[in-house]
């Protein structure tokens, strides 16, 4: 039940203008083939949250000693349970734990709902839940009703709510490195859902705080504030997550100097070459988003009993994160 609360992440990403930042469609909306590193802190001190112009959110005293991982955007037909939301056009998937299904062919960004596989565990949105309208900018917000259905195994419960973005603050966000993001904003979003099962009520509120800037689509840096209610027992939580990238490429890192990478064959079999770039580390990621290579960059990598597919090659360094689209055959 607990991952219900923390599905509404903000899907927001930013361009750079002279006076703020403005989400548009055309220039961030989320892809098939875009892959987001994260990397989870825990934090049992206060967290910068001042809205307002001008303002110095300084997270770089935070620390994790927990390992990055990768969110992918995929096509919905790549999985098995694509059916369960006939009207999704973009899946976003975890490894192998659970796939968000969305829409986002529009003038909105839509949450359609989600599946894991044990259980399995359905949120199901016959009324999606619209996230946000383009454009988003200083002073834009908005709100929505869901409705739908959430199951687990035969379990079947009426799952309803509210769900609200505002965008609250512009300023500079510093991270642990210190790196130093200016010109970010901030936008703030509430989630109310009850799930009902009979005469019984589980409800949930959820404040998210999310910082973005012109580094990437999704945001650099969010964390998020959780009640649960059962009865009379009342549970809370936080969580928090940094962009890798983020934390690679502050605004003293030049992450260009990746982009001369060139990958060959491709198409390849066997093995996998590049030159241009030979530290840090590499990874490869199939079209579901699971990392089956996670290995020191040598300059190669061993694909020789990978299944033929599309996969996405990709290279962390200190000076940034660069994503190559590569074809394995036999």
């Amino acid at each position: 039940m607990k991952k219900i609360y923390l599905l509404f992440m903000g899907l927001f990403a930013f361009t750079d203008v002279e006076a703020q930042l403005t989400l548009t469609k055309a220039a961030n909306c989320p892809t098939i083939g875009d892959l987001v590193t994260l990397k989870e802190y825990d934090s049992t001190g206060v967290v910068p949250k001042a809205t307002g112009t001008g303002q110095v959110w300084d997270f770089s005293n935070l620390t994790t000693t927990l390992s990055a991982y990768t969110e992918s955007y995929t096509s919905v037909s790549a999985h098995p349970s694509a059916s369960l939301f006939p009207g999704a056009d973009l899946a976003k998937s975890s490894g192998t734990t659970e796939v968000e299904f969305m829409t986002v062919g529009s003038g909105t960004m839509e949450f359609n709902g989600f599946y894991k596989p044990v259980g399995p565990e359905i949120l199901s949105f016959t009324n999606t839940a619209q996230l946000f309208t383009w454009p988003v900018s200083l002073g834009s917000s908005g709100s929505d009703a869901a409705s739908g259905a959430l199951s687990n195994g035969t379990l079947v419960m009426g799952a309803s709510g509210t769900i609200s973005y505002s965008a609250t603050g512009v300023g500079t966000v510093i991270l642990p490195g210190p790196k130093t993001h200016s010109n970010c904003l901030q936008v703030i979003q509430t989630v109310s859902l009850t799930v009902t099962s009979g005469t019984n009520t589980f409800q949930i509120d959820e404040k998210r705080y999310m910082y973005y800037s012109s580094l990437s689509k999704e945001g650099i840096v969010e964390y998020a504030y959780t009640t649960e209610t059962t009865g009379t027992v009342v549970t809370k939580s936080f969580e928090m997550k940094m962009s890798q990238e983020a934390l690679i490429a502050g605004i003293s890192a030049n992450q260009s100097t990746l982009k001369d990478v060139r990958v060959f064959p491709n198409p390849a079999s066997g093995t996998l070459q590049w030159f241009g770039n030979s530290d840090g580390n590499v990874q490869l990621i199939d079209m579901k988003g699971v990392v089956v290579r996670d290995e020191k960059n040598i300059g190669s990598l061993d694909i020789s009993n990978l299944p033929i597919g599309i996969y996405n090659l990709r290279m962390i360094n200190e000076k940034g994160i660069l994503n190559k689209k590569v074809n394995i055959q036999e």
